[in-house]
């Protein structure tokens, strides 16, 4: 397991104002001590395309952590990211592994709430084709088993499965 690479989509990460999920660098701090290759956007090289080497990173993962939280649709960025990590999903097999943040699973998959809302304010500025693409994205990611953090506390209990089960 010496070269296995992980992907941390997570929109605190990208000033998304969504819902900061605490344990994030220990989550990091943990996958990086089982010597687990783990990316966020920190490693990015000062004047480094953005949106290339991230796109770049993802295809490279064997496995692609999504953390959704309550704001996690406001960000466009994440929604691209997202679609490009399902692509990878079917393309390549790559393991994509949801973690629910203080939000329930079903407003994810059936597009409700604050990502229902977000989608609609999406679809004034980008259309609805964008949104139709990142829509099928949160419904299919947001389908799949993944970890809820309700259901698992303290946060490091959660960390701790999320770590065992990559």
């Amino acid at each position: 397991m010496d070269d296995q690479r992980a992907y941390l989509d997570s929109p605190q990460l990208k000033l998304c104002n969504g819902t900061r999920f605490v344990g994030f660098s220990h989550l990091f701090k943990a996958l990086t001590e089982k010597q687990i290759i783990t990316f966020k956007d920190e490693n990015l090289d000062r004047g480094e395309r953005i949106s290339n080497a991230l796109l770049q990173t993802i295809r490279e993962s064997y496995v692609s952590v999504v953390i959704f939280s309550k704001n996690y649709a406001c960000s466009t960025w994440c929604l691209e990211e997202l679609v490009t990590i399902l692509q990878c999903n079917k393309e390549m097999g790559q393991v994509v592994l949801p973690v629910f943040y203080e939000i329930d699973p079903t407003e994810v998959q059936e597009l409700t709430g604050s990502y229902g809302n977000a989608l609609m304010n999406h679809r004034k500025e980008f259309g609805d084709c964008s949104v139709e693409s990142w829509s099928h994205a949160l419904k299919k990611v947001g389908a799949m088993a993944g970890f809820v953090s309700w259901d698992t506390k303290p946060e490091s209990k959660l960390i701790e499965e999320i770590v065992n089960h990559i």
